[in-house]
């Protein structure tokens, strides 16, 4: 093993650990950790193990086979359990193959005023409930991009992808990420205005209000209580501004309503991630079992845009500059969250820990400045493939890169399209986005997470 630091195997149950150190037998307990992170690589166990010693014995055996696959093979030698956690391990690898061409482009440190603006935008993906079959059961038929972030931050030509002669199209082209600090300034656009060019709206942040009432539309567009959208978002709104009566109006309170990114300062993502995208797709062709190699194929995104956190006690947070983090006041930091535990071992006790970021360096890495433009462009990406595909009537939920339908389609004409996926085709009783109870017509009983379930 390359690692000097020991190494633990663990799952964790509240605050709680319990965990292997390397090859020993004997489980221990610890609570959260603090400084024992520094003597060890922690690996938590997946999703799919369960918690319990066995489960971790065996999630420690296939570690070991996982991690041996990636240092053995030809296409990128990767030795994982040099890695503090799977989170440094994911960030590393993708640096193996993007360390260079980042080095060329010298990103720009993310400061204050757009920090507050990327994390005012909505960052999510789409989650959306067709309002008419909540609380209906309903026989549905889902599909799901296989890799859709790694995919479309990736590839070389997005109509490549999504060749225009079947009929699906884009506004503009392949994504592009701000490696410069962008200007605030002010605008004024009149998007009612019939003569109005949507096209050549300036990638960027804009203060703007957007309204619809018409459901298909709700189905694909993620509102923003704060008004503040991409070019993207407004670019899509307007698009189809005559088709599902859309209201776009820009906001006008605030003398400095947009953060504005010169086309120089812009560059195709696919520069950064296509080397890192071909390996590793390699790889989970030759290793399709391999988990921590999927785990770091698909959880990259999340590193990126991840906070550069630290953590504050009770008496220690009024002691510095800090502010919440929707507060447009510049202090120092920024408090993100805040937990409460019990620390005392009758469990009587209580503590806060604060989380918190500085400011002018809220990020792990300055290619977080794709967060909220990324996010903006897979939602429309999928919005544009529902109406292109014609099946908005048909939607009834959609989460991030999953369709679920009340009807099968086909989307095999196109060159990379979602495909139908177990866990959301079949009966099911909608409650919410994210919770869909099966249902068996001949017992008429429900089940949630093999579980039996009673609708109430």
């Amino acid at each position: 093993m390359s690692n000097k630091k020991g190494i633990r195997f663990f799952y964790q149950v509240a605050t709680d650990i319990f965990y292997y150190n390397g090859d020993d037998d004997e489980l221990k307990q610890e609570t959260v950790r603090t400084k024992e992170i520094l003597k060890y690589c922690y690996y938590e166990s997946f999703k799919g193990y369960e918690c319990n010693s066995e489960s971790l014995n065996k999630y420690r055996d296939d570690f070991n086979k996982w991690s041996f696959e990636l240092l053995n093979n030809d296409i990128m030698k990767i030795d994982y359990k040099k890695y503090y956690n799977h989170e440094s391990a994911t960030f590393f690898i993708f640096g193996m193959r993007s360390s260079k061409v980042l080095k060329e482009y010298k990103i720009q440190n993310i400061l204050f005023y757009e920090f507050y603006l990327f994390e005012m935008c909505n960052n999510g993906a789409i989650m959306t409930l067709c309002k008419d079959y909540k609380n209906k059961v309903v026989q549905s038929f889902g599909y799901d991009y296989s890799s859709y972030y790694p995919t479309l931050l990736a590839s070389d030509y997005y109509t490549s992808i999504y060749p225009k002669k079947i009929g699906q199209s884009f506004i503009g082209d392949d994504f592009k990420i701000p490696i410069k600090q962008g200007k605030l300034t002010h605008v004024k656009i009149d998007f009612s205005d019939e003569e109005y060019n949507y096209t050549t709206l300036k990638y960027g942040i804009y203060n703007c209000f957007i309204a619809c009432n018409n459901k298909d539309f709700i189905k694909i567009f993620a509102f923003n209580t704060q008004n503040y959208y991409t070019h993207y978002d407004i670019q899509f709104a307007c698009k189809y501004k005559k088709r599902f009566d859309i209201r776009i109006e820009m906001e006008y309170s605030d003398e400095l309503n947009a953060l504005i990114y010169e086309e120089e300062d812009l560059i195709y993502s696919h520069e950064i991630f296509k080397d890192w995208y071909r390996d590793m797709s390699k790889l989970k062709k030759e290793f399709p079992k391999n988990k921590l190699l999927k785990h770091a194929f698909s959880s990259l995104w999340g590193s990126l845009i991840r906070f550069e956190r630290d953590f504050k006690e009770d008496g220690e947070i009024f002691e510095i500059d800090a502010s919440d983090i929707d507060s447009k006041a510049h202090t120092k930091y920024k408090v993100i969250n805040e937990k409460h535990y019990k620390c005392d071992k009758n469990k009587t006790k209580k503590k806060t820990i604060y989380e918190i970021i500085e400011s002018d360096k809220p990020y792990t890495h300055n290619l977080a400045r794709l967060k909220p433009f990324f996010t903006a462009f897979t939602r429309v990406n999928i919005g544009e493939l529902c109406i292109k595909e014609n099946i908005l009537s048909d939607v009834i939920r959609i989460h991030t890169d999953n369709i679920t339908l009340n009807k099968s389609h086909s989307f095999k004409h196109l060159k990379y399209y979602p495909i139908i996926e177990d866990k959301t085709t079949g009966t099911f009783l909608w409650k919410n986005v994210n919770k869909y109870p099966s249902y068996d017509k001949k017992t008429k009983s429900y089940t949630w997470k093999n579980e039996p379930y009673e609708d109430k």
